[in-house]
C-alpha cells in the first residue's frame, strides 16, 4: 500500500477529482478576475 496514484481506489480518485474541481470552481473566478484586471492597470 501507498505507492502513489496507482494505489488509489477508483472512489478515492473520484473524490480527489471532485475536490480539485471544487477548488478550481472557487479559485478560477478570482484568478480570471486578477488576470483580466492586471493588464489594464
Amino acid at each position: 500500500k501507498g505507492y502513489g496514484m496507482q494505489s488509489f481506489k477508483a472512489e478515492d480518485r473520484g473524490q480527489l477529482e471532485d475536490a480539485l474541481h471544487q477548488a478550481l470552481a472557487l479559485h478560477a473566478p478570482v484568478l480570471i478576475e486578477v488576470s483580466t484586471l492586471a493588464p489594464h492597470s
